[in-house]
């Protein structure tokens, strides 16, 4: 009640615009969020995360061009932000630049996020073996059980990226029941966030149980 009000009041406040961009991507209105980041962006022109948001949703509406240019310029303004190259190689993977991807990987730290990548990189561009190499790295003994939701997600990518999207779909569904693990509550929306945030996993958007998977989870 509370926000619908404050939107009436002034649908331009910053602070509204942001839980309506929140609203907007938790259900999957990705042209919406493109249009209300790009207020953000406006509003604040030289906030590296404003404009590393805008990047991200306009990879997610396949404005991958315009997408780099923003990345980039994110990279300008926070040379240091290293979750920023992460972004950069989800555009030229998508690109299929993967030569070009792969020296942006190899910037990353070793670890978790780095082997994500290489996996993706390597189905991309049918590296099969070199892919199923990373993935049985990824799910190694002693690593898989601990692994949160986020990462769950991330496994699901990889396996898109493979075109396996029964093993996809089985990851998302334990990303679901991993929701919470720790002691600590994760709001279902914030999964649902990450969902139609995760660039690989738009190939899985037309099969019904993608709209099975969002129902599940709800948005609480």
């Amino acid at each position: 009640m509370h926000i619908a009000r404050a939107i009436a009041l002034d649908p331009t406040d910053p602070l509204v615009v942001s839980v309506s961009l929140s609203d907007a991507i938790v259900e999957g209105r990705m042209e919406d969020a493109v249009d209300l980041q790009r207020r953000m962006v406006a509003t604040d022109p030289l906030s590296a995360s404003e404009r590393g948001n805008l990047g991200v949703l306009l990879m997610m509406t396949g404005s991958l061009d315009e997408a780099q240019v923003e990345l980039e310029r994110v990279l300008e303004l926070s040379p240091a932000g290293a979750f920023n190259r992460h972004n950069i190689a989800y555009v030229l993977l998508l690109q299929r630049r993967t030569d070009e991807a792969l020296k942006v990987i190899r910037q990353l730290p070793a670890g978790h996020d780095r082997d994500v990548f290489l996996a993706l990189a390597h189905f991309v561009r049918g590296d099969v073996v070199e892919g199923d190499a990373m993935l049985a790295r990824l799910l190694a003994p002693g690593e898989a059980p601990g692994l949160d939701s986020a990462a769950a997600v991330e496994i699901a990518e990889v396996y898109a990226a493979k075109n396996d999207p029964e093993q996809a779909f089985k990851w998302l569904d334990s990303a679901r029941r991993r929701l919470g693990r720790g002691g600590v509550p994760v709001p279902g929306k914030e999964l649902r966030r990450n969902l139609h945030t995760a660039p690989f996993l738009k190939a899985l958007h037309a099969d019904p149980r993608w709209k099975e998977l969002l129902a599940a989870i709800g948005t609480q």
